[in-house]
């Protein structure tokens, strides 16, 4: 051994060489000299090894030599080790013979001398240790027969699994199947052992140890099937490269394949049909207790799968642990689209081969019933599950890469539904494995809360958050309007519908819809309500404050043009919403669905039951899960067409207080026509004019605008009026024919009139004349000529009245005879006055009596 260790480290030999060469170098020779001592001691050195191998050999063949005879001399030892087991029984049986006579009673000594007693104590004491040593020596004998049992089992699945790995050309079904029994009958003889040993046998754990062998065993021929097929069709089709060709079953590299592929079936199959030994599948057996350890289970197989298609899997399988379960650079959190591609393109690139070739192999080997490329997909779908099991506890604080990655999972859903539709409603994909973890999803979900809280804080803090976006084209293609803010109110809407839209399951989208997408409608719904609340309160302080200069410096903004742009902001924001709520519901069916389903679902969380509740207050025809958020906003759209109106009134009251306090007790001047605006009006008539066109412009559509041109023009018309015509109490100021040309001059080229001259070319489409059609027909009334009139000043380019005159007027309208409404009619038919207001009788004599001419008549 000595002379071994002095081979293996030949420290003061390799020192020496070291030195010489050192010194040969040193040497100032020349380089022939050098050459020369070079080669020498190079003849030296080999000789010197050839020296140190051939006593290598001669060591090797002495420890050769010594381990026969080491093994020789135990088995001389071993009958003297049973010769001298023997006679420890020997002695064990004498030893109970005397422990059990040391231990009959005997009388008690009379006197009890004290050496006497110490004598038994010290026998007691060693009786006390033999038994001991008794005891240890029967652990030790059940030590001896649990080892014996365990390397007989062990030794026995060695040689059954050497039998199979040791065979140089392929192995046949029919040694396949000698292995297979023999495992059988290892099994088998495993349950027999359980039964004919003692219990106190297990105090070891024999069996346990003896199961880990036999599942080790089973393991391990089930992996060489997997080498035996996997290695088949790497060498045949290059398996798992893509196959650009189908298959020709008639050649024989199809046929090894086929073979390889009725082995690996045949296998499984006798595997099989003995599932009192072996059970395959991955669910436990009905009734087996756990802790009855009798059948080996290896769990390999899920519902349409097999052994051979978990060998087809394997060399993938193992690619995509190469890539994504180690240290490589393509293993990263924040890539989790990596592996997502990974296993979509694999199944993109594998379909059509195994959906045909593969799918044909199955069925000729005996296994036709499954359906391969599902099991294939099956399979990498759950590779890709445990892999996000692994995964996400490590993100659960980075909440972009969690986001991230179950969006990626939500993506990768859909792909799989789309190649499998028929598996569609069946599986809930792979984001479910996250979300059905609570604590997971309440993270992810109160991470994605946060960012569209924080996303709807920088909407409405941004500067042009009221701003009317007048380019983006879906406002446009339905003829409408929308500010920036309801633009990104719903972009931001439909952003989270498209985080929860493919959840798997209600309670996931349910708490989506309610606690963030129905929040933030909510709150926006809010906003707009406080501007209508602050412009309401403006308003009111100054009609409380008499509209001093303070208080209309201090509503500056919500003073005339400036106010009105703001409530049309309001309205444009509240009826875009409204807009996308219908669209919604009409074009989008995955709200209704949504809705459907929340009906139909029992054990309700409270807030979708209020929401429930809610929707049936509203007593709709089509009710939708926004249907309380809708009537809020309609509600707000009313506030806003109201204010509006409210707005527009006021504004041009104030300009209208010098018109209505101008006198039309004016002098007839026969010499020229009215062709100018009273100046009185021109402020209100150009405030009017801008209100009317910016109206025009931003409220659509159309029947928009005129819902809420109407109320305004009947409100000043009303004013106009009670102003002017109505005057009460009675004023004593009358109008002149001249002053009631002015008035029909002021109502025709004033308020009728959008064009910047006095021109009788109004736009039609607007059609005001129908809203003023009372105080127009009272001016037509009023400009009637008398017979006293000139004929100079009785005719205008705005009336015709025909051969009335202001005395036949007053005598159709005052003539009791006639019903009230007869004299209209009177008059249209009659001298085309075309009066088709609800002017009544009353008004127009009331009317009339401003005329001095009427008291003559």
């Amino acid at each position: 051994m000595d002379e071994l260790v002095k081979l293996l480290n030949p420290t003061e030999q390799h020192q020496s060489n070291q030195k010489i060469e050192i010194d040969t170098i040193n040497q100032g020779s020349d380089d022939q000299e050098i050459l020369d001592r070079l080669l020498e001691h190079g003849k030296l050195l080999q000789n010197q090894f050839d020296s140190i191998d051939s006593k290598l050999t001669e060591s090797n063949i002495s420890i050769q030599k010594l381990m026969r005879e080491s093994q020789e001399e135990i088995s001389q030892l071993q009958p003297k080790s049973e010769l001298i087991h023997e006679q420890f029984m020997k002695y064990e049986d004498d030893y109970i013979d005397y422990y059990e006579s040391v231990l009959k009673p005997t009388p008690k000594p009379s006197n009890g001398e004290e050496v006497e007693e110490q004598k038994k104590n010290k026998d007691r004491l060693l009786i006390e240790s033999l038994n001991e040593q008794i005891e240890w020596l029967k652990e030790l004998e059940r030590l001896k027969i649990w080892l014996t049992v365990l390397l007989e089992f062990r030794d026995r699945t060695d040689t059954l699994i050497g039998t199979v790995n040791s065979q140089s050309s392929p192995i046949t079904f029919n040694e396949f199947d000698t292995v297979t029994n023999q495992l059988f009958d290892l099994i088998q003889s495993y349950h027999e052992l359980r039964i004919q040993l003692s219990p106190q046998i297990d105090h070891f754990n024999l069996f346990e140890y003896i199961h880990q062998i036999l599942r080790q065993s089973l393991t391990s021929l089930i992996e060489t099937i997997y080498g035996i097929v996997a290695q088949t069709l790497e060498n045949e089709i290059d398996w798992p490269q893509p196959c650009r060709a189908s298959l020709e079953f008639q050649t024989p590299s199809t046929k090894r394949i086929l073979e390889t592929f009725k082995i690996a079936v045949n296998f499984q199959n006798k595997l099989q049909s003995r599932p009192d030994l072996v059970w395959l599948s991955n669910e436990r057996r009905s009734g087996e207790d756990q802790e009855d350890r009798r059948v080996i289970w290896i769990p390999v197989l899920v519902p349409g799968s097999s052994i051979l298609l978990q060998a087809i899997l394997k060399p993938i399988i193992l690619r995509f642990r190469f890539h994504f379960d180690g240290n490589r650079d393509t293993n990263r959190l924040d890539k989790p689209e990596w592996y997502f591609n990974h296993v979509l393109d694999r199944l993109d690139e594998h379909e059509k081969f195994i959906k045909s070739d593969v799918q044909k192999l199955f069925e000729l080997s005996g296994q036709g019933s499954i359906k391969v490329f599902e099991g294939f997909m099956t399979q990498l779908i759950n590779l890709i599950e445990k892999k996000l099991v692994r995964t996400v506890p490590g993100i659960l604080e980075m909440k972009p890469i969690l986001a991230h990655t179950i969006e990626k999972s939500i993506g990768f859903d859909q792909q799989i539904k789309q190649m499998n539709p028929a598996n569609k409603t069946q599986w809930n994909g792979t984001v479910d494995k996250i979300l059905s973890n609570s604590n997971w999803f309440n993270i992810w979900f109160e991470a994605e809360k946060k960012f569209v809280d924080d996303m709807y804080l920088e909407i409405l803090s941004s500067r042009d958050t009221w701003e009317i976006e007048e380019e983006d084209p879906r406002p446009l293609e339905l003829g409408i309007l929308a500010t920036k803010s309801s633009l990104r109110i719903q972009e931001l809407t439909e952003q989270i519908k498209t985080k929860y839209e493919y959840l798997p399951r209600l309670r996931y989208q349910s708490a989506f819809l309610i606690k963030i997408q129905m929040v933030v409608l909510d709150s926006y719904s809010q906003r707009i309500s406080g501007v209508l609340d602050g412009f309401e309160r403006n308003n009111r302080l100054i009609n409380v404050v008499g509209g001093t200069t303070d208080s209309r410096n201090r509503s500056k903004m919500n003073a005339g043009m400036n106010g009105l742009q703001r409530l049309v902001k309001v309205f444009i924001s509240s009826h875009w919403i409204l807009t996308c709520f219908r669209s919604w519901n009409d074009d989008d069916l995955f709200y209704a669905d949504l809705y459907d389903q929340l009906k139909t679902e029992k054990n309700l969380p409270t807030e979708v039951d209020q929401l429930l509740k809610s929707i049936d207050q509203q007593a709709v025809l089509d009710p939708s899960v926004f249907t309380p958020l809708m009537a809020r906003y309609e509600e707000l759209l009313k506030r806003a067409e109201a204010a509006i109106v409210r707005h527009v009134v006021n504004e041009i009251s104030v300009e209208l207080k010098p018109y209505f306090s101008k006198r039309w007790d004016m002098t007839e001047d026969q010499s020229s026509e009215i062709e100018d605006l009273s100046s009185e009006i021109i402020p209100a008539i150009s405030l009017w004019k801008s209100i009317i066109n910016y109206l025009k412009e931003h409220i659509r559509p159309t029947i928009k605008f005129n819902k809420i041109i109407k109320p305004i023009c009947q409100d000043l018309e009303l004013k106009l009026l009670q102003k002017i015509i109505f005057e009460e109490p009675f004023s004593i100021r009358s109008i002149t024919l001249t002053g009631a040309k002015q008035f029909e001059f002021d109502l025709h080229y004033g308020w009728l009139n959008f064009t910047s001259s006095l021109s009788n070319d109004r736009d039609k489409s607007l059609r005001l004349d129908k809203h003023f059609s009372k105080v127009l027909d009272i001016s037509k009334l009023l400009s009637v000529p008398s017979v006293s009139s000139s004929p100079s000043t009785t005719t205008m380019r705005t009336t015709n009245h025909g051969d009335l005159t202001f005395e036949e007027l007053v005598r159709i309208c005052f003539d009791d005879q006639r019903k009230d409404d007869q004299f209209k009619t009177h008059l249209n038919d009659h001298y085309q006055l075309s009066i088709h207001s609800s002017l009544s009788r009353i008004e127009a004599q009331s009317a009339l009596k401003r005329r001095p001419e009427c008291w003559k008549s």
